[in-house]
């Protein structure tokens, strides 16, 4: 008799939690992020990496293209984790990012904009790999003039 019940309790016990998905969902990164810094067996370089990467938002972000669309400036930039693009405005968007400043430059190389969200602010450029596509002294080929 207690065998039975045994069984029946064990086999009945997986059950119980059908409502949980499997496998179960990993904690968000940063669950545990304030009590790593304050622990004394974490070594501060770990809390420096930490840090680190908390300030540093705009490492994900390249610029794509740049438009001026009238008196507005628009930036296509993308978002190397998801190789997502998103439009950024000086409107905020549906990610909380606003434009702040665009620094315009013949050479592709010195363009930056100035980017926030949720009060930080950072600056984001082109991609080098988009950029070493297209060399540095591109000349337009006039097909107008021809070469005696």
């Amino acid at each position: 008799m207690k065998r039975s019940l045994l069984l029946l309790f064990l086999v009945g016990l997986p059950m119980a939690k059908a409502d949980e998905p499997f496998p179960p969902t990993p904690n968000p990164p940063g669950r545990f992020a304030e009590l790593k810094l304050r622990s004394p067996f974490v070594l501060p370089t770990f809390i420096e990496q930490q840090v680190a990467v908390q300030t540093d938002w705009t490492s994900d972000f390249r610029i794509v293209s740049v438009l001026q669309l009238g008196e507005e400036s628009v930036v296509i930039a993308k978002k190397v984790s998801t190789d997502e693009r998103i439009s950024i405005r000086s409107k905020e968007n549906n990610l909380g990012i606003r434009l702040v400043s665009v620094q315009l430059s013949p050479d592709p190389h010195n363009v930056s904009a100035a980017i926030t969200k949720g009060g930080e602010q950072g600056t984001i450029t082109y991609d080098d790999s988009i950029l070493s596509q297209v060399p540095r002294s591109a000349a337009p080929n006039n097909p107008a003039v021809i070469a005696e």
